[in-house]
């Protein structure tokens, strides 16, 4: 598996719009910070988190496999492990620290609905083929009773299910459900923050 080097992720920085990036990182950061106060950031200011994440592509903690993930994937995805280790522990997750999930017990773990089925090209409209249509009724069932105890709304009910059905991009849930593309994100977003709890073997409907 290729693993880039120090040389090749800086190349891979000075080719993009690093500033571009960089904004939607923070925006990322923010909206999971949506619900918390200042004082839940330990001093921390949103472009932090970013920088961190950068730091460790460059300095090879976390790896990008080349042949796995494109480049803003591999970031995008670091920074959600980053901030779901921050929320968990109160603190920076440690450059040697192990990134295996903590389960709650052996067989069942907490899981933001968004690490299943979000990604976040998503809102920029790519639709990333890890995600399959799921077709076990019993378990979509399950998810949806455990997101209507979280409170969610029918809107947020009918998003998820085209996620289940494999529409993913917001262009074609808003195109299928008849909504606004900006509709559909702000449903998105909301989702965001909406738990389900999963057994272990839920997850491996995603594709690895």
């Amino acid at each position: 598996m290729a693993i880039a080097t120090t040389a090749q992720i800086l190349e891979e920085l000075e080719s993009i719009d690093l500033k571009a990036l960089l904004d939607r990182m923070e925006e990322y950061v923010r909206n999971r910070f949506y619900d918390k106060t200042d004082q839940n950031k330990n001093g921390l200011q949103f472009e932090d988190f970013c920088q961190e994440v950068l730091r460790k592509a460059c300095d090879g903690t976390r790896k990008w496999k080349m042949n796995k993930s494109s480049f803003e994937n591999f970031v995008f995805g670091t920074l959600r492990s980053d901030l779901s280790y921050f929320f968990k522990k109160g603190g920076v997750r440690p450059d040697d620290e192990d990134e295996d999930v903590d389960f709650e017990d052996k067989n069942q773990q907490e899981s933001y609905i968004t690490d299943i089925f979000y990604n976040e090209n998503i809102e920029l409209g790519v639709n990333d083929m890890n995600y399959d249509r799921i077709d076990d009724s019993t378990i979509i069932n399950q998810w949806i009773t455990s997101l209507q105890e979280q409170g969610a709304d029918e809107a947020e009910i009918e998003i998820f299910e085209c996620w289940t059905a494999g529409i993913i991009t917001p262009k074609d849930v808003a195109d299928y459900c008849g909504k606004s593309v900006e509709e559909t994100n702000n449903i998105y977003k909301r989702l965001r923050r909406k738990k389900i709890k999963l057994n272990t073997q839920w997850i491996s409907l995603k594709k690895q």
